[in-house]
């Protein structure tokens, strides 16, 4: 099954996005994505739902990285449009996974559309935080 999974594309959110802005600086940049990291983490185990976009309720996988970013900007409700957002000049694509950077939005194909998950890289150690289930 994990063969199965693609990673078709990925693009260095918001969280990369700091360290790019000129008012910005690196500690800054390490502050913002060590907090979407954590804020992350702090959801593991919450239930998955699909449509789902809180703690309360449920996540799918952009609802999650919806709710993840909340804190710094807001990103649409869906995988699809998300992934789109790298097409925006100020977003940078990384196609290696060695590249990876904690914060990273990865999108992968898992049904016939063109991105049908989406997950944040967590740690240089190829850790990646995302909803797991099926929707019901």
């Amino acid at each position: 099954m994990l063969k199965k999974l693609l990673v078709t594309l990925m693009i260095a959110c918001t969280a990369s996005l700091v360290a790019l802005s000129s008012t910005a600086h690196a500690g800054k940049a390490e502050d913002t994505k060590r907090h979407l990291t954590k804020r992350a983490k702090s959801e593991l185990g919450t239930k998955y739902r699909y449509g789902g976009g809180s703690p309360r309720g449920g996540f799918d996988c952009s609802g999650f990285t919806r709710w993840t970013f909340k804190t710094i900007t807001t990103l649409p409700h869906s995988s699809m449009l998300q992934y789109k957002l790298g097409k925006r000049a100020s977003y940078k694509r990384v196609h290696k996974r060695a590249r990876l950077k904690r914060g990273d939005l990865v999108f992968f194909k898992t049904t016939s559309a063109k991105v049908g998950h989406v997950g944040m890289y967590s740690t240089r150690v190829g850790s990646f935080t995302h909803p797991r289930g099926r929707a019901r």
